[in-house]
């Protein structure tokens, strides 16, 4: 039988019905992007013509984002002490983040060759196929000083974040499962209310500086995206008094 997208909606309906444990909109959602990236090898090999669960095709169940938590600059700076993370990789991680605001993809995705004694070179991942973006971040004591973490943890590789085995963290396809997991396991000894995403991060980084500045070192084209994305949204006013005692 051809498979077709109201079979996909057959499924993902079976699934989120289904009252038992894993059921749910939620649950049928992971369950139908497991299925629907199957889909992609027999496009590849040339075994099926077009994918049934393209968008417009089919869609997944509607999910409402939680509001992201974002965590205190002396919180992060908590957690990375020593006797909090005991991970050298993770310590080095954070700084870097803090210090450039980049994305996971580009942060696990840079080699020694960006680093020159001028500056942390950095091609933008997300808009690269558009513009090329660059970012040159100058090589400030503080840069250099986390870059010379990274270089000294073992074993010796060309990556700044590696595995074991000296592989990068990041794959081909941009994930990065390993990594992922050992920043969860991390977070996980913290306790629930510590606890804060990866991403958070750059969000912080984002609400640091003035808006132009905070901008250019997200590798914003325009700053409405810093704007609406990344500022606070918490105005400080001073109160009106416009009586006398």
């Amino acid at each position: 039988m051809d498979f077709r997208p109201q079979h996909a909606y057959e499924v993902r309906d079976h699934i989120k019905n289904n009252v038992v444990k894993g059921s749910g909109e939620k649950q049928a959602n992971r369950h139908m992007a497991v299925l629907k990236h199957c889909f992609t090898k027999p496009i590849e090999w040339s075994l099926r013509d077009s994918h049934p669960m393209h968008d417009g095709n089919f869609k997944m169940f509607p999910e409402s984002k939680t509001k992201m938590r974002i965590p205190t600059l002396e919180e992060i700076l908590e957690s990375i002490k020593p006797e909090n993370c005991t991970n050298p990789m993770i310590r080095a991680y954070v700084k870097l983040k803090l210090q450039t605001g980049l994305r996971r993809t580009d942060l696990l995705g840079l080699n020694k060759r960006d680093v020159t004694p001028e500056c942390l070179r950095v091609v933008v991942s997300k808009t690269e196929k558009r513009t090329e973006q660059v970012i040159e971040f100058q090589m400030t004591p503080e840069l250099k000083a986390v870059i010379d973490d990274c270089n000294a943890i073992k074993p010796l590789s060309p990556y700044l974040f590696k595995t074991r085995k000296g592989d990068p963290y990041l794959k081909p396809n941009k994930t990065a499962e390993g990594f992922t997991s050992i920043w969860q396991r991390w977070q996980n000894k913290m306790p629930e209310d510590k606890q804060f995403a990866e991403r958070s991060i750059r969000n912080w980084v984002g609400d640091q500086d003035d808006l132009q500045t905070a901008s250019e070192r997200l590798g914003h084209t325009s700053t409405n995206t810093t704007s609406k994305h990344y500022r606070s949204n918490v105005k400080k006013v001073m109160p009106l008094v416009s009586y006398k005692n």
